[in-house]
């Protein structure tokens, strides 16, 4: 799975013009040419096909990007890039400034998957110290928080047993749990917040139909967890609809040690950043 970040994926499907369900200008016939000369893959391959009713050359693609690894995914963007430049120059016309910007910053994410800096990301992120860490100290509600220790000391037995689908099932349940609790608990701060979901008459959302991400996104917003949380938490949120076995078995999604470690670092981190906002606020 290559770690490309949701502003990642919405600066390349904009170069890409995957809008409407194309890539580029390329036919069927061209965009499995493209792949197989260039990078020795057949794009038709069953495995980069979705279970959703379309199996455009634009959904292939975000298929490929979820599938492969980011060696390759930098390699096949840095392609895409040449292709398109190519197209510009056989047409005797100059590139837009506004294109060019583009084409920079999706440079940039090739070169990141292709040199493997996200993995300096990720490794000072698993080399942060979070032992000081306690869910009492949240002071939630009792019975959510004896529940909570219950799930988290399973998770890190599940990982030692090398259990690691079941590790990212149980982070999941509990990182939800923390920020529904803390949502619970500062219900005015998180209904009133600018980043609240709202229904269609322009209500909040109540509390028990958040998502996860919505959770993340407000807790972030309103201060209970940083950035960096914010992030690997979301990589979190991603890893946990694997849950569902055809979506697993047709992305191909094997989870690691590394993987799973991702996962119990984000709920202590999670925990650390919600204890310090609870001193902040006593204080």
């Amino acid at each position: 799975m290559a770690t490309l970040s949701h502003t990642d994926k919405m600066l390349l499907e904009y170069l890409l013009e995957m809008n409407s369900g194309y890539v580029l200008d390329f036919s069927n016939r061209t965009f499995k040419d493209f792949f197989y000369d260039e990078l020795d893959i057949n794009i038709d391959d069953p495995r980069y096909y979705s279970n959703t009713s379309s199996n455009s050359k634009a959904n292939r693609m975000r298929c490929f990007w979820r599938i492969e690894g980011d060696v390759i995914v930098g390699k096949s963007i840095d392609k895409l890039i040449e292709y398109k430049k190519a197209k510009y120059l056989l047409l005797e016309q100059e590139i837009p400034e506004a294109v060019i910007k583009k084409i920079k910053a999706c440079e940039k994410i090739s070169l990141r998957l292709i040199n493997g800096e996200h993995n300096k990301e990720e490794d000072e992120f698993l080399h942060k110290n979070f032992s000081n860490f306690s869910i009492q100290r949240l002071k939630l509600f009792d019975s959510i928080t004896g529940l909570l220790e219950d799930r988290l000391s399973e998770a890190k037995k599940c990982f030692d047993a090398e259990a690691y689908l079941a590790v990212i099932f149980l982070c999941g349940r509990v990182l939800e749990g923390l920020l529904f609790g803390m949502a619970e608990k500062n219900n005015k701060k998180y209904n009133q917040s600018c980043s609240s979901p709202k229904t269609k008459e322009g209500k909040t959302k109540p509390f028990n139909e958040w998502t996860l991400s919505e959770l993340i996104d407000v807790s972030c917003k309103e201060g209970f967890i940083g950035l960096d949380v914010k992030k690997f938490s979301l990589v979190l949120r991603e890893f946990r609809n694997y849950i569902h076995p055809r979506k697993q078995l047709s992305e191909q999604f094997k989870p690691t040690k590394h993987t799973a470690a991702i996962c119990i670092q984000v709920v202590k981190a999670a925990i650390v950043n919600l204890s310090i906002k609870i001193l902040n606020y006593l204080n």
